[in-house]
């Protein structure tokens, strides 16, 4: 028994293996239509943040998505992404349905827009970070901000680099970015441009900086919150992860992941 449930769960669990694939393999089975409908369940609805400043562009809504592609765990034919592959099949003037939610807690610029913010997302976690900087720039806010970003190779996936490129000289923002996949390239990760920015993060967070970090909440966000407790740990001799908790008490850390 024990064994059959060793099997169970690393050939179909693990596979995320789904009654379409079981019908697949044994096409001698025959499950009655209410009976299949039974073991699908409800769609969970799919979450993606803004990526454009409401103030610039009213009543325009900017997503970034990625699109989930691939071959199919179970080894029988390719995954697509419900969402994200539906999305991208769109063509320009078809329209979908949505609604704004207001996450909870918000996510969202500090109300005075001369407080230093410090943006952390790799990948499509610049989404919101991305509105923000829009929103700055459009409201010509003064704020000392740094951009902590992330991709593959600049030539591959470095998403909106030229508006990136084009703040950053105009003095608008510092950005940091980390490529995994560049040879010879020093920062391979996010929490490797934190480390070795250390100084004028600790700067900005003595000046009440906010901390905003969206994506991968599985590595990333853990990675980089370790790299911020160092930074406290190594100035102050205190418990680092004590220190950002206490940010949390403030409101004054902010979290957009996902798994």
């Amino acid at each position: 028994m024990r064994a059959l449930a060793h099997a169970y769960a690393e050939e179909i669990l693990a596979k995320h293996v789904c009654v379409t694939d079981l019908l697949e393999w044994f096409p001698s089975i025959t499950l009655p239509l209410a009976v299949f409908l039974e073991t699908t369940g409800p769609i969970r609805p799919r979450y993606y943040s803004i990526s454009s400043s409401p103030s610039a562009r009213p009543g325009h809504v900017r997503l970034t998505v990625g699109l989930v592609e691939g071959a199919a765990w179970s080894g029988t034919g390719r995954y697509r992404g419900t969402c994200s592959a539906y999305l991208a099949d769109l063509t320009p003037g078809e329209t979908f349905y949505g609604h704004v939610r207001t996450p909870i807690p918000s996510f969202r610029l500090p109300a005075d827009p001369t407080t230093p913010v410090i943006l952390l997302g790799p990948g499509t976690g610049i989404a919101p970070l991305r509105g923000f900087l829009e929103e700055r720039a459009h409201t010509a806010s003064t704020g000392p901000i740094e951009l902590f970003t992330g991709c593959r190779h600049p030539k591959h996936d470095r998403l909106y680099g030229d508006e990136l490129d084009t703040w950053h000289e105009a003095g608008r923002v510092r950005v940091h970015t980390a490529y995994s996949a560049l040879p010879g390239h020093p920062i391979r990760y996010v929490q490797h441009a934190v480390a070795a920015e250390a100084d004028r993060i600790w700067d900005l967070l003595e000046q009440g900086a906010h901390i905003y970090i969206c994506g991968d909440g599985l590595r990333m966000a853990p990675a980089v919150r370790q790299a911020l407790a160092q930074i406290y740990a190594d100035r102050t001799g205190d418990d680092g992860e004590v220190r950002l908790r206490r940010l949390e008490t403030e409101g004054r850390y902010h979290q957009d992941i996902f798994a």
